[in-house]
């Protein structure tokens, strides 16, 4: 099993932020897409608008932690929810790495295994 957020053995925020160091600031803390649609920061016309954008392409693939298919997600965060619902990570990863070299793939590789915690690799596309 690997370690999941909230679990004693979790990497502390002192090593997230010496992998951060690691990799040159761009380790993103993940924030699902739709809280917009969810109280407290509830917004109608930006939640409907998300609505409408939901199964685009596009809307997901400039987000890290975002996918095309909210059931991978545990439907923890989407529009088509009750407003009155809570938005949580719920399977979502924790944290991104804006990777710009193999230095970045190395240290984020190391940093999963040396702390037991799930690795997900996004692709973009290639160039």
């Amino acid at each position: 099993c690997k370690n999941t957020s909230g679990d004693a053995t979790w990497p502390t925020k002192h090593a997230w932020v010496r992998l951060n160091a690691t990799v040159d600031g761009r380790l993103i803390a993940t924030t699902p897409i739709a809280p917009l649609c969810h109280d407290p920061t509830y917004s109608h016309e930006a939640c409907e608008d998300l609505f409408q954008r939901w199964n685009t392409a596009d809307t997901m693939t400039s987000l890290p932690a975002e996918i095309m298919s909210p059931w991978f997600q545990n439907q923890s965060c989407v529009p088509f929810r009750n407003q009155s619902k809570s938005c949580e990570l719920g399977n979502y990863a924790s944290y991104s790495i804006n990777v710009s070299s193999v230095q970045d793939i190395i240290a984020g590789l190391a940093f999963a295994e040396k702390k037991n915690v799930r690795l997900v690799i996004k692709n973009s596309g290639h160039k």
